[in-house]
This record gives C-alpha cells, structure tokens and sequence, in this order.
C-alpha cells in the first residue's frame, strides 16, 4: 500500500524507499508491505553537497546528518556515497534531520574527444546550455542523457547527436564531424572610376579578372 493506504503496484516499491510491515502469518509469509508515512522524501535534488568525514549532508542551505549504514542506490543497485558525483540528480528519504537512504535518479556518465587539435581553445556545446573550452583530448563527467554536440573554430566544425549511459564513457572522433573546413569563392569587381585602387587585406589586388 501507498502511505495513505491504498493499493500499489510493486513496482513502486522500489531500492531506496522505506516501508513498514505487518507481522508475517503462521506460514511466515509477509502480509502487508505500506509505503511509511513516517519519512520524507526530496525528489529531483540538484544542489547538495556530501561531507563523509563530518557525516553531513547539505540538501540546499540546510544539514542533514547521515545514519550509519545509510542505504544510496543508482540504477536499482547499491553503491557508496562516495560514488555520488554533483552532476547527478538524485531522490532522498529521511526522518526529522537524519538521512535514511539516497536514490541517484540521474546519473554520470563520460565524454572523451578524440583528435582535438583543430577545436583546441574554442567552445563545445552541448544542446542548448553547456558549453565547454576544447583541450587536448579532452575527457569530461556530464549527466546521462542524449545530447546534440557542436564544435566550431575558425571555419572548420559540424554537429552530431551523442547518448551519454551511465557509468560509461562515450567517445567522440572531432575528425568526423570537422567538416571541409574554409571555404573560398570568387569575387568580381565593377569600380568607377575604372582607374581606381583596390586593396584586400591591405594588399593591391588585380581586378581586371575574378578574385580568389
């Protein structure tokens, strides 16, 4: 049952939430299983910090002290609190100011750019929000998730759409979406007077026939 007494699936019991139960039957089988209406629970928890050593938890502004044996999951498995990393996205439960147990709901994964000489010093940018200084074979933590990856610099660049899992890493060739770099075309002059002085770049230019 939920908190508030009515049916659930068990699919909403789930690694992470706490539960009361009733006393087994004679059989020792268990009979009822309730979502504790004793605890809190934070979803969608974005800022926060982790200080093991004190045994805080800061959610926002505010300190929590974590249990001994404190229970964090991701991905229906458990792991440590040292495992958590401040680009995941979690779900926590608690009682009073103490926490029970920690769900990361988003987690990390890697992105490693693979020939970056080109791009080296310029922005990538992922979607619409992230953006990214270019360094040499770069390798990053970001959240799991699909992204749209640009890079651009100096005439050469291009676009492709990338899947972050994780706990893995994604690698990204910038070879193959640099694209036929710079680009050139011709240019015909019509000057009055005739007799007038072009210059491009500050050099004399020939205008009697296209231009390069």
């Amino acid at each position: 049952k939920d908190k508030y007494g009515k049916l659930k699936t068990k699919s909403s019991f789930a690694p992470g939430k706490v539960v009361t139960m009733k006393e087994p039957d004679a059989q020792g089988d268990l009979t009822e299983l309730q979502l504790s209406d004793k605890v809190w629970e934070y979803e969608d928890v974005r800022r926060f910090s982790i200080d093991e050593a004190k045994g805080v938890f800061t959610i926002a502004e505010v300190n929590y002290s974590i249990l001994e044996g404190v229970m964090v999951f991701s991905d229906g498995k458990e792991i440590g609190l040292g495992d958590i990393s401040q680009n995941d996205i979690l779900s926590v439960v608690g009682v009073d100011k103490k926490i029970l147990s920690v769900v990361v709901t988003t987690g990390h994964g890697a992105l490693s750019l693979l020939n970056t000489e080109l791009f080296e010093g310029s922005l990538m940018q992922l979607n619409n929000d992230r953006f990214y200084e270019v360094t040499k074979n770069m390798k990053l933590e970001i959240p799991e998730g699909t992204y749209t990856l640009t890079v651009a610099n100096n005439g050469w660049g291009g676009s492709c759409e990338i899947t972050v899992l994780r706990g893995e890493t994604t690698q990204v060739d910038l070879d193959s979406i640099k694209g036929e770099g710079k680009k050139s075309g011709l240019i015909t002059f019509a000057v009055t007077p005739f007799d007038a002085t072009v210059y491009l770049d500050n050099e004399e230019i020939d205008i009697s026939k296209p231009v390069k």
